[in-house]
């Protein structure tokens, strides 16, 4: 037996993740995706179509994806071998939800905290890095004004842009959270970790895979065109399968985008379990509000310690929870008053962060807090005893001053950096209270302000030389950003010089241009004089006769011509329908010696059924007589002679000179005459025409009508007649369609009116022809008969493949 191809893991269901919308970042968000999709979507900027950018409320950061699939599974089971129902999707999403509600956030982020390791004093170069972003991604910390128990806050700020794919082709483009010191990627590996991690025995499966041991990649997708509609989309998830995927080129998007701030100082507020695909957002009266958001299956909040997961309906019941829209809204309890908190403005590389501080007081840290900041002179001395608390103004002048801690452990003592903004670390004991924190540290400024006034020696030279060092690179550092700013400016100048310049030259050239083009016309005026000198000066030579008319204006006039044809038909027949039941038998004989195929266009192609037929008839009474307004009996005695000349072996090129030459004359001298017979031609062909198309289309003829197509008929008698005069042969060309034949379409001499590629119409079958074409034979002077020209070609209606 062959071997079973491999099973394909089942699709995604639920994803693990941070939400990114709250009650503080919402503004931010709406305001920055808002201007953001504006620019981006605009016809004048990148043309993004607006489906590609995603909404406000589905912004979040996944950890990662389970799979529940929602499969009823039935057995026989127990000792009555009672069928048994289990659902094995439903139960691992209960035990997701257990998983969720263990986990003591807390704790995960103590240890990740615990992982980064900065040592002081290191004289590498990576060294010095570190320590530049242990200060400048130094950890913020809030406190509450009440005297309530410490917590801890994680904050986010998404900076910046970038792509899943290579920018030149991308599909996905995301902001990453600034994590400089990896906190956040450790936090959610660990969160994540919890879940892989689930599996009790070996059997079972654990509730989320490794992911094919790719790393954790931490984004807020921004844009992704597999949400646009309309579009070919391939190797994606879901819809689409099969298509290509729509890409762009995001280099410029990118450029502009990459220190854009989208969220600044956000609060972690919770984890959570969703459900994939985003549901829109309704109002009150159940209308689109053009957001979206993810059903959430539960969630616990960021302050748990292994306190219990709140689901959708227990956040309804609970104090605070998030509307449908994603604000939070608070229910009136008996609980206390939230603690307001203050915020250290720090810069904006510092992003994830937790710590404890006194309210409303710069601290100076403990024992147990300096020994974990990331920078550290030699400890000065080891400080003791108490005194008497010192007064507000006392503790001012201190805090202008470089803070010393006591530390009854010199070794794992570490100094603060004297910058106000440093805030002590948030792994403080955690157990006690804030009261108690105060009091501490008020027992500490005692010690320090009476060690300072009673023992006011200078630091040592140590500590001394650490900062003077610290600075001598601070200042060379400085140095040199300020001479790298410098040399930016004298290349941005040197490059705005540049742009003036060939700005400059493209004024230059396109006068040049504009110049030249005039010249050109100029001299394209002077060909066309010229040819026609020569056109002049050649028919003196030939003979005399009617002046050749050039090409060109035989070209036009039938273009002219069908055109004119065309619109007729069109606006007199546009709503009319072809009934032949209603037509006699004349009628039909009429109908089928004209336009053969007459059956077959009356369903499907009306308006060229009836240029088809109008043609025809012009081709017959105008273009195919010898002079139009001659009469028939005169006419037939000139081709009779013009025939019995050709008997004689006479050259070609003198006929067509005697011709030319023979209705010259009659065409001036006798045009009176020939004016004369203009009008009877003309209303013969009205009357016919009418007689045909009353009797198939339910349209009646008007004055309106009948003036248009007199309009048509007179000019074709004038083109007929300079057709006529001319010592070429012109022959106007339209090929008749019958049903056992068959007419392929030759590109050569025919045009297609449906629009096709020349190219997708070869070996085609024609099955109607609109418009005659017009083929010359020989020159200006009626020799050289083997030389043959297309001047307009047939127009023609391709069968559809």
């Amino acid at each position: 037996m062959p071997p079973k191809p491999p099973t394909r893991p089942p699709p995604p269901t639920h994803f693990l993740c941070i939400p990114l919308i709250t009650s503080s970042s919402r503004p931010q968000l709406t305001a920055s995706i808002s201007a953001f999709k504006q620019d981006v979507c605009s016809p004048n900027s990148f043309a993004l179509p607006g489906d590609a950018v995603r909404p406000v409320g589905t912004l979040h950061l996944t950890l990662g994806v389970f799979s529940f699939p929602n499969v009823i599974v039935r057995g026989t089971g127990g000792s009555g071998g009672e069928e048994e129902v289990t659902n094995p999707g439903k139960e691992r999403l209960e035990k997701a939800k257990e998983v969720l509600r263990g986990l003591k956030l807390r704790e995960i982020w103590a240890d990740s905290r615990k992982a980064t390791v900065l040592v002081p004093g290191s004289t590498t170069q990576e060294g010095e890095d570190a320590k530049g972003k242990g200060r400048e991604g130094e950890v913020k910390g809030t406190g509450s004004e009440n005297k309530g128990e410490e917590r801890e806050e994680i904050t986010i700020t998404l900076k910046g842009l970038h792509s899943i794919q290579p920018p030149a082709k991308a599909a996905v483009l995301y902001a990453p959270p600034m994590d400089d010191l990896g906190l956040l990627q450790r936090f959610c590996e660990g969160v994540r970790d919890k879940f892989r991690q689930s599996a009790e025995t070996e059997e079972e499966s654990p509730l989320m895979g490794d992911d094919g041991g790719r790393p954790l990649l931490l984004h807020a997708t921004i844009v992704n065109t597999i949400y646009v509609k309309g579009k070919a989309r391939g190797n994606g998830r879901g819809k689409g399968r099969g298509r290509e995927r729509l890409t762009f080129d995001a280099r410029g998007i990118l450029d502009r985008y990459q220190d854009q701030v989208w969220m600044e100082d956000v609060k972690l507020e919770s984890v959570a379990i969703c459900k994939m695909g985003a549901k829109k957002i309704l109002d009150e009266k159940g209308e689109e509000t053009g957001d979206e958001a993810y059903e959430v299956e539960a969630e616990v909040e960021s302050s748990s310690n292994g306190s219990s997961t709140m689901t959708p309906l227990e956040k309804r019941n609970n104090t605070t929870h998030r509307d449908r829209l994603g604000k939070p809204t608070t229910t009136p309890t008996s609980s206390p008053p939230n603690k307001s908190t203050t915020r250290t403005n720090l810069p904006a590389s510092s992003t994830f962060t937790s710590s404890l501080s006194p309210p409303k007081r710069q601290p100076r840290s403990s024992s147990v807090a300096s020994s974990r900041l990331p920078l550290a002179p030699p400890p000065r001395a080891a400080l003791s005893g108490a005194s008497s608390p010192a007064p507000d103004s006392e503790r001012e002048r201190d805090r202008s001053r470089p803070t010393l801690h006591p530390n009854p452990n010199p070794s794992n003592h570490r100094a603060v950096s004297p910058a106000p903004q440093t805030q002590p670390p948030s792994t403080v004991a955690t157990t006690s209270s804030l009261q108690q924190h105060d009091a501490r540290l008020t027992h500490l400024e005692q010690q320090l302000s009476s060690l300072m006034d009673n023992n006011p020696s200078p630091p040592e030279p140590s500590s001394v030389s650490y900062w003077q060092t610290r600075c001598l690179s601070l200042e060379k550092k400085l140095s040199r950003s300020q001479d790298d700013c410098e040399l930016l400016k004298s290349e941005i100048d040197a490059k705005d010089e540049e742009i003036d310049k060939i700005r400059a030259a493209w004024q230059v050239s396109r006068s040049e241009n504009q110049r030249r083009e005039e010249e050109i016309q100029e001299l394209r005026t002077q060909i066309r004089g010229l040819k026609e000198f020569v056109s002049n000066s050649g028919s003196t030579r030939l003979g005399g006769g009617e002046l050749p008319t050039s090409d060109e204006v035989f070209g036009e006039g039938m273009a002219r011509l069908g055109n004119g044809l065309q619109n007729w038909v069109l606006v007199n027949f546009r709503r009319s329908k072809i009934d032949l039941s209603k037509a006699d038998e004349a009628t039909i004989t009429e109908l089928g010696r004209l336009v053969p195929m007459y059956e077959e266009l009356a369903s499907t192609s009306k308006i060229h059924l009836l240029q088809s037929l109008v043609s025809r008839l012009l081709v017959e009474l105008v273009f195919d007589s010898y002079l139009v307004g001659l009469p028939s009996e005169e006419a037939r005695q000139l081709q009779q002679t013009e025939a019995l000349l050709a008997s004689y072996a006479a050259p070609l090129e003198a006929i067509n000179q005697w011709r030319s030459l023979t209705l010259t004359i009659l065409r001036k001298d006798s045009n009176e005459k020939l004016q004369t017979e203009t009008p009877s031609v003309t209303n013969t062909i009205v009357t016919r025409v009418n007689g045909l198309l009353d009797a198939i289309t339910t349209t009646r003829s008007s004055d309106a009508r009948d003036q248009g197509l007199k309009a048509l008929v007179s000019s074709a008698v004038d083109l007929s007649r300079l057709l006529a005069v001319q010592k070429a042969v012109f022959n106007v060309h339209m090929p008749e369609i019958l049903p056992h034949q068959r007419i392929m379409f030759d590109a050569e001499t025919m045009e297609d009116i449906g629009g096709e590629d020349e190219d997708s119409l070869i070996d085609r079958e024609i099955c109607c022809v609109t418009f005659p074409g017009i083929i010359k034979r020989g020159d200006e002077s009626g020799g050289h008969l083997q030389y043959r020209n297309v001047i307009s070609k047939t127009r023609v209606l391709c069968t559809p493949e």
